[in-house]
């Protein structure tokens, strides 16, 4: 027998000390469960199970920005991408699986350098392929926009390859990069251009096509969108694949109307206005597109001086009229003929997400007013003039669950927020 050290604890100390902790155990428990949720613990609201992914000192660079993706899910899994917020910043993701209450390891994908600040970035899940690609810019002179593609293996993701860079000149900077991927598994990059030269800036808007679908990149070409040069604000540029290696583009300056142009036949067709009137500066770039075969939609978000948002619809032979809708420029697919338009609203308390189902046959609002989807027990991040949120999944995948990103606010900085649905 190995040696015991026995405590000895006196009789009369013992007693009130437990007496004392047993006392205290609702206290205890009261206090671990606030400060819990309030710094993670998961919790069921409307039919969501709400998760902590991660917190951060910069909300407003944390995900991509509008119509710019960052999650996405695959099987029973849903992987989410952001900056950290550290300086300099770092990419990282995480993934979860469905029904759990915590996200996996944060893994580091790209350390910025110092000096390169506010970075952009988005991606593209090819769920047919089960391929994620993914593009960054660190919006620095002289600092390139890059690419990489990843192999979705359960909750991991294999990289292939290093980093690809996909533009870079010395005077020249880069930002709001969009992702897709058209149906040959060939990426597009979309971007804002701003080329310094002496005291001036000449800001366009590009889109670029890789000629490679093995992870590596090559231009297969690099196409300027528009004869307008803008000397201030950004370019919003967004391409959208269709059928047969087709693809749309969206693009909208500073203070401008949205415009657009389709690739098809290996070359680009005229520019099209899109939207019947500019979008004001409050709104610019709120905006996003998704499409269903060769049908593409667009929904531009309202403001203060024009109330109602638009809807608009493409076919092959060109875009219809718009529907007038009471919503912000965000919307999924709920099944074969309808689509989900989403508005979040605020408060100094407490923030919600509503929705309104369109029907894509009559191209007509079905609900006359917004309907609850889900109440957030917090402040969305950007209140009042920003509710940053994202809606997954952005195409018509139905065997993907439903998922929320949102950021809010806290005493010490911002929450990465998720909410996945499960009744």
């Amino acid at each position: 027998m190995g040696n015991t050290t026995r405590w000895n604890i006196p009789r009369k100390i013992c007693c009130p000390f437990l007496i004392v902790v047993i006392l205290s155990l609702p206290l205890i428990l009261f206090t671990l469960v606030v400060n819990s949720s309030l710094r993670g613990l998961s919790y069921v609201s409307d039919g969501f199970l709400v998760t902590t992914i991660g917190y951060t000192d910069d909300y407003w660079n944390a995900f991509g920005h509008n119509g710019m993706r960052s999650n996405f899910n695959s099987g029973n899994v849903s992987f989410v991408f952001y900056f950290d917020g550290e300086d300099p910043d770092n990419l990282v993701y995480k993934a979860k699986r469905f029904g759990e209450a915590f996200w996996g390891a944060e893994n580091t994908l790209y350390a910025f350098s110092s000096g390169e600040t506010q970075p952009h970035g988005s991606i593209y899940f090819d769920d047919s392929r089960g391929k994620v690609h993914i593009t960054i810019s660190a919006n620095s002179y002289g600092k390139p926009i890059q690419y990489r593609m990843g192999q979705v293996l359960g909750n991991a993701i294999l990289w292939v390859g290093d980093w690809q860079i996909v533009v870079s000149y010395p005077n020249e900077g880069y930002c709001y990069n969009f992702i897709t991927v058209d149906s040959g598994g060939m990426a597009w990059i979309g971007w804002s251009s701003t080329l310094k030269r002496n005291d001036t800036v000449l800001i366009t808007p590009h889109v670029a096509k890789n000629l490679l679908n093995d992870g590596h990149w090559a231009t297969a070409l690099d196409f300027n969108l528009s004869d307008t040069v803008l000397s201030q604000g950004f370019w919003w540029v967004s391409p959208k694949a269709l059928s047969g290696n087709r693809v749309y583009v969206f693009y909208q300056g500073f203070n401008m109307s949205v415009y657009g142009r389709l690739f098809d036949d290996g070359c680009f067709g005229y520019e099209e206005t899109i939207t019947d009137r500019p979008i004001s500066e409050r709104v610019w770039g709120s905006y996003t597109a998704t499409t269903d075969g060769d049908d593409v939609y667009l929904c531009y978000g309202a403001d203060l001086k024009f109330p109602s948002s638009g809807l608009y619809h493409r076919d092959l032979t060109g875009w219809g009229s718009a529907v007038e809708v009471y919503m912000d420029s965000s919307f999924t697919f709920a099944d074969e003929s309808t689509l989900l338009l989403y508005e979040a609203c605020g408060s100094l308390n407490r923030s919600a997400i509503f929705y309104q189902r369109y029907s894509m046959s009559s191209e007509r609002l079905i609900d006359s007013s917004p309907r609850p989807l889900l109440t957030i027990n917090g402040v969305l991040a950007g209140f009042p003039d920003k509710l940053w949120y994202e809606i997954n999944p952005p195409r018509k995948i139905f065997d993907d669950k439903q998922t929320i990103l949102w950021i809010e606010q806290r005493n010490d900085g911002y929450a990465l927020m998720f909410g996945e649905r499960i009744s």
